[in-house]
């Protein structure tokens, strides 16, 4: 099953002028969201049978897109062990256009396979002169297993034809699939009967490669270790529970309460060592240790790590403000210090962070766009931009703009030659 960047639940949040590839975050959970779905269809409801094994691997195209190879092992008395069964779940024919229509558009967008051979010989699928996926295939009038263990599917000379990216194509070229699946989910979404294990071996790990796993080595390290900071208003931790849980005594249980955030506020009171550092809350991780288990901190011992609070926007208001205050303010003791200056308690963080004098010029605003700028694509900092426009009144907008006109603009730059006018001007109106 491959992810279709033109699913409604893709297409529907994207923003003006947006395209697909500038949001791989719509992609990735919008196909997992559809991969759930399938699992529902072929396990939870049977839809080849009784499933006793699955296994799947999520891989990734060279242009970006997921797709996954999912294995089902049906249960004994269910396996699909003829022609006659196949037939009954799989097909590689174009169907009548009239009498199934929808599932005649799925086919013909979906499951063609690209002209190759002498119809185009410089496909990616061509090796040698050859197909290496064996198109266009012969007509066969019923379904049989090859010696190899492969399938050749029924794929009879109807007299359909029809046209796909300039050639006419006929049912050689259809690639196996469920109507059911098909119709359903829109996609690609190759479905084949594996009858030896010669046709599930891709599936598989190397022997080495298991043996790596088997002795538990690692699979990646990233050195030094970043530790993402929660970040929360007083009393707006997250607070996980079962639906059998007594509300009245989560509220009330002071060991739920605690998190990294209101740890810190403790150690700086409680702990010489903190005291004497005067740390930010982004540098603590480097000297003390969040233990989860017990919700609380200790001093660290080995380990180098990084501390990074994790990021907001800023129209979330006051979380926003209390992260700007967090990344400049030594030390605090509690969430109520951090909005007092001088024996004054201010009523919001941000009435506190302007006292700081962070929010008097925009600095504030240009280190979120640069800190943005290294994980987000240009469509969301537009969008950034325009929420500080908004929310934040910067001191020099124009100023502001033409610092990160170029990091803002890159996917527009990439569409075509265009002036820097044209590129201003569609950035404005985005």
């Amino acid at each position: 099953m491959t992810c279709n960047p033109n699913w409604s639940e893709i297409k529907a949040e994207l923003l003006p002028n947006e395209k697909p590839q500038n949001r791989p975050d719509l992609l990735v959970r919008v196909f997992k969201s559809k991969f759930e779905h399938l699992k529902n269809e072929v396990i939870r409801k049977k839809l080849f049978g009784p499933v006793t094994t699955f296994t799947y691997v999520i891989e990734f195209q060279k242009r970006g897109l997921p797709h996954v190879h999912l294995l089902l092992i049906l249960q004994r008395g269910h396996k699909l062990d003829s022609p006659e069964k196949f037939d009954d779940f799989i097909s590689a024919e174009l169907p009548n256009k009239e009498k199934f229509s929808h599932l005649y558009s799925m086919v013909v967008k979906n499951m063609m396979h690209d002209s190759c051979g002498s119809l185009n010989s410089n496909n990616v699928c061509m090796k040698n002169g050859l197909c290496k996926n064996h198109y266009p295939r012969d007509f066969v009038s019923m379904t049989t297993i090859k010696a190899d263990g492969y399938l050749n599917y029924r794929q009879r000379n109807n007299n359909e034809i029809v046209k796909v990216r300039g050639h006419m194509l006929n049912n050689k070229w259809v690639v196996p699939y469920n109507p059911y699946l098909l119709a359903k989910f829109d996609c690609h979404i190759n479905v084949e009967i594996c009858s030896t294990i010669k046709a599930v071996n891709y599936l598989w790990i190397s022997s080495p490669k298991a043996m790596w796993r088997i002795y538990k080595f690692p699979l990646n390290q990233i050195n030094p270790v970043v530790i993402s900071l929660q970040l929360h208003l007083e009393d707006c931790q997250i607070v996980s529970f079962r639906k059998t849980d007594d509300l009245r005594s989560l509220a009330n249980d002071e060991f739920l309460s605690r998190t990294m955030l209101t740890e810190f506020f403790v150690m700086n009171r409680t702990n010489k060592k903190a005291q004497e550092g005067k740390y930010l809350y982004k540098k603590f991780p480097e000297f003390f240790v969040w233990d989860a288990q017990h919700r609380m901190r200790n001093e660290r011992k080995q380990r180098e790590v990084i501390g990074r609070i994790i990021t907001t926007n800023p129209k979330e208001g006051e979380r926003y403000y209390l992260r700007l205050l967090l990344n400049h303010v030594q030390c605090p003791t509690s969430f109520r210090q951090l909005r007092t200056i001088k024996e004054v308690t201010y009523n919001s963080f941000r009435e506190a962070a302007l006292q700081y004098g962070l929010l008097e010029d925009d600095e504030s605003h240009e280190k979120c766009l640069e800190e943005a700028s290294t994980f987000q694509m240009p469509s969301s900092l537009r969008q950034l931009f325009a929420t500080i426009l908004v929310y934040c009144s910067p001191h020099d907008p124009k100023a502001l703009f033409l610092k990160f006109e170029r990091t803002m603009s890159e996917d527009l730059c990439r569409e075509g030659q265009l002036s820097t006018e044209q590129i201003r001007s569609r950035v404005c109106k985005i």
